[in-house]
């Protein structure tokens, strides 16, 4: 590269000494993740996200060597504002909220790491025409480095986890949007539940690659719904999981048949199938991710679920779970008062739609963590005797897999519309299991 060439790059900034840079991100370690963050919330106050992943110090993947062999590469292909724009266009649409745009190579790699985007970006700048052919081929072992380094350890993988392997769960947010009568979708995936960083826990989903989110109306979201699980089970390839969707919904829609929704399978395009079969699917209150409802009702709502923790490996009891069999009578006040004491609400008459905003209300004024109903009253049924033996098949927490098995059956009967299984509803709200945005909410004031 001429001197005249890295005189113009020194003037933008982009050459500011690439090893001074990985010790001032990453600190003396010998590695550089792949593993990454993750920036959230389209369409939303994105302000808040500036200091979710500040200070993280992801490890291991690339070594130093390797990232810094990958710097003098980029150094010796002398376009300095072909590199910026692919590492730009290769960055989530709002990973300007949570990381301020790099001013060097080494900062640029780094952040792309961190984002999970650095082979996207290798793979713009190989595809350059004017890519001298020495620099494109430096530029695709890097990227298969890169990929083999982001594979999941195999001999990490236990006979436990082998056998059962890891619960991931897809969340699927629909906020009202202020601009319109439609909604706004946005999707993360919690590849594993056992993962607490933040910045390693989450995995954003995104249909358009220039923005967050995807505004809708309700009937379209099944469609997105199935475009964003298959980027979930793309990403999940490879290793043994339970998926669970977490639907989160506003007050109005909390009652719809999300369970029921049909998608197209990702392999046999021509076949369809209700994702309540498939998967175990839940409802959440897209108000718990309101940073007005966590500052006023978070404390409660953790005591409520330590309850629900304590009971998990229990076949819950008779009182256990708040009983309501019919609505037009029901004190309000009273019901909330109850459901602070249980683990949660039994429904057992159909939900009544000049009562669904009471009962909903109810159960966010309370924290409930868990609610089960019948959207609809099935005469031939004995509702009461069915659910209150659902409840009570077996430990708590293998709940929501039993709920799945009788969406499945009813499936598969000669008449789903008469099975208690196709008209199922499940609240399951752990206050532990938020996504990005609402954790940006419980961070203090100047943190």
């Amino acid at each position: 590269m001429s001197q005249g060439s890295t005189d113009a790059q020194k003037s933008q900034g982009l050459i500011q000494n690439p090893q001074s840079e990985i010790s001032q991100r990453f600190g003396d370690e010998q590695t550089i993740d792949t593993g990454g963050g993750d920036s959230a919330g389209g369409n939303l106050d994105k302000r808040s996200f500036i200091n979710v992943f500040i200070g993280t110090n992801p490890s291991g993947a690339l070594t130093a060597q390797t990232l810094q062999d990958l710097l003098q590469v980029l150094e010796q292909y002398g376009d300095g504002q072909l590199v910026k724009q692919a590492y730009k266009e290769s960055l989530p649409a709002d990973s300007y909220v949570s990381r301020p745009e790099a001013g060097s190579y080494g900062a640029m790699v780094a952040q792309l790491q961190e984002f999970r985007r650095l082979q996207q970006c290798l793979k713009r700048l190989a595809a350059e025409p004017d890519m001298p052919e020495a620099v494109r081929s430096r530029l695709d072992d890097f990227r298969i480095q890169e990929e083999e380094a982001d594979l999941p350890d195999q001999g990490d993988l236990s006979a436990q986890n082998l056998k059962s392997g890891v619960q991931a769960y897809l969340q699927i947010v629909l906020r009202p949007d202020l601009s319109s009568d439609g909604l706004v979708v946005n999707a993360w995936l919690i590849p594993d539940d056992t993962v607490s960083d933040p910045a390693k826990r989450y995995q954003p989903l995104d249909l358009d690659e220039t923005r967050k989110g995807t505004t809708c109306q309700i009937e379209e979201v099944p469609t997105i719904l199935n475009q964003f699980l298959n980027q979930a089970l793309q990403y999940l390839t490879g290793q043994r999981y339970e998926l669970t969707v977490e639907v989160f919904l506003p007050l109005d829609h909390l009652c719809a048949d999300v369970d029921g929704w049909e998608l197209t399978d990702l392999f046999f395009e021509d076949e369809t199938y209700l994702v309540g079969t498939k998967y175990q699917v839940i409802v959440r209150s897209q108000e718990r991710l309101d940073p007005r409802y966590l500052a006023s009702r978070l404390n409660q709502w953790h005591n409520n679920w330590d309850r629900v923790r304590t009971r998990l490996s229990s076949v819950p009891g008779q009182d256990d779970f708040e009983h309501l069999s019919e609505m037009e009578t029901c004190n309000w006040k009273q019901l909330v008062n109850r459901l602070k004491q249980k683990l949660g609400l039994k429904l057992t008459c159909g939900l009544v739609e000049t009562n669904q905003k009471d009962l909903f209300t109810c159960i966010l004024k309370a924290a409930a963590p868990i609610a089960i109903w019948p959207r609809l009253d099935l005469d031939h049924l004995d509702q009461v005797s069915e659910i209150e033996q659902l409840v009570a098949s077996g430990p708590l927490l293998k709940l929501l897999e039993t709920i799945r098995q009788k969406r499945e059956e009813a499936d598969c009967d000669s008449c789903p519309a008469s099975h208690l299984g196709s008209h199922l509803a499940v609240l399951w709200e752990d206050p532990n299991r938020l996504t990005p945005d609402a954790l940006a909410q419980l961070r203090p004031p100047g943190q």
